[in-house]
């Protein structure tokens, strides 16, 4: 049998579990003893070549040199100058390099290569070198014409420092509320599941919907399940929060419900005993509920309940077994 062929199954079997040591010291074992190449081939789990490079190696280096370089791999086609022309094209519109679409792709960028330059790269690779370069794929989203930039949303952070600190000289609760609906039919969510599996849970389907209103405040949270989202649902919570702190001071939204007339009305009948802070538009990151409902849609993603009364007990238990966070007020909006 050939020395490549004898080097088959169980030479790979060798070099899987010999470390490369134990490889050097079988090419090394022709000078110690009587084996033919073959059998080192065997041991060494390499074949008849690479052996016999590693035996002129070691007779004309040393020992010291009894194992391989690391190969470089093969020198990248594009030169850093023209990486640099590619980068300064991927940061222009597509149009300017006479292509059509919108915005750049792996086709794009190998076709933009090929024709700049003459070098023929697949998909993956302009993937690669996109990525070399700084870029990577993904997906625009939608910004309000309105929302609140970075700058002004910094600002109110600090404006409002000074009206937190009063309220909690007080003895405010500060509590922040919003509202939320939530929809008994799953989707699917990342989560430990057999391997070779379906990647999307099959269940059944619901059009009912449940209304969740909540309100933490400094690690206490405070969720009530309502028919609506309208003002009296909110204000309803509102005052329980007040009869069990006396005096609160609530950060909200500009949702219609909570920055209309009917609680603009409430908020002028406690006398001061209720007070709250409107966060900038469109900036639901600003608003510490929302790392709740998070919370909540993750861990009733994938799973359908047949009836919201079930499903409000499964929220209420998993708030008591602490399986979903609880955010808090002050922590959130005032840095320590």
């Amino acid at each position: 049998m050939p020395p490549r062929r004898a080097a088959g199954r169980a030479g790979r079997d060798a070099r899987a579990r010999a470390p490369r040591q134990v490889r050097g010291r079988a090419a090394g074992g022709r000078a110690k003893s009587d084996n033919t190449l073959g059998e080192i081939c065997g041991i060494a789990g390499r074949a008849a070549g690479t052996i016999h490079g590693r035996l002129r190696r070691l007779k004309r280096e040393g020992l010291g040199r009894r194992h391989d370089k690391k190969s470089p791999g093969r020198r990248r086609s594009l030169t850093p100058k023209q990486g640099g022309a590619i980068k300064e094209d991927l940061g222009k519109p597509p149009s300017e390099s006479g292509f059509e679409r919108g915005s750049w792709n792996s086709k794009m960028l190998a076709k933009l290569i090929r024709d700049k330059f003459g070098i023929v790269c697949s998909r993956r690779t302009a993937l690669r070198v996109a990525g070399r370069l700084g870029f990577s794929t993904r997906k625009p989203r939608p910004a309000p014409c309105n929302s609140a930039t970075a700058e002004e949303q910094a600002q109110f952070v600090r404006e409002r420092e000074g009206a937190i600190a009063r309220w909690k000289a007080e003895g405010r609760a500060i509590p922040s509320i919003h509202g939320t609906t939530l929809r008994d039919s799953p989707v699917s969510r990342r989560g430990l599941r057999p391997r070779g599996g379906r990647d999307t849970v099959c269940t059944n389907y619901s059009r009912k919907s449940i209304n969740l209103i909540g309100a933490p405040g400094d690690g206490t949270p405070g969720l009530r399940f309502h028919e609506n989202l309208k003002a009296d649902s909110y204000i309803a919570l509102l005052e329980f929060a007040r009869r069990r702190h006396k005096k609160i001071g609530v950060i909200a939204d500009n949702a219609g419900a909570l920055a209309g007339r009917a609680m603009k009305e409430y908020l002028q009948g406690t006398n001061g005993a209720v007070q709250m802070i409107h966060l900038r538009p469109r900036t639901p990151q600003l608003n510490p509920i929302e790392t709740e409902w998070r919370g909540v849609r993750a861990a009733t993603a994938d799973t359908f309940f047949g009836s919201l009364d079930k499903m409000r007990d499964v929220i209420i238990r998993m708030l008591h077994n602490r399986e979903m966070p609880v955010v808090k007020t002050l922590e959130w909006l005032r840095p320590q």
